[in-house]
């Protein structure tokens, strides 16, 4: 993958495509940093491809709440602690609303 920095992209799109097409994905970058990645995507594959990428993204996210949970030790939870905790959550909304009211 490419990287391209704001001023090598901006203005050029036929060479953003161009380079897309040719090194399969073109990462943009400003000040180092990657900024959003461009990938050439067929227009009757179009739909098929934003998918792969959600899901991509999804996974990824449940990568990071999973590490996070780790790290925290939340991973070691029994159901009935888990279960504890819902029960304490549900109550305390229960006496919230209540007291709204």
């Amino acid at each position: 993958m490419k990287s391209r920095t704001p001023g090598q992209s901006d203005g050029r799109r036929s060479e953003v495509r161009r380079r897309t097409e040719a090194d399969r994905e073109v990462a943009p970058t400003a000040n180092g940093c990657p900024t959003p990645v461009v990938s050439p995507a067929r227009a009757e594959k179009r739909d098929e491809h934003l998918l792969a990428l959600h899901r991509a993204r999804a996974r990824q996210a449940i990568d990071r709440i999973r590490c996070w949970a780790e790290e925290k030790g939340l991973d070691r939870l029994t159901m009935n602690e888990i279960d504890e905790i819902i029960a304490d959550v549900r109550r305390q909304g229960r006496s919230r609303a209540s007291q709204g009211k």
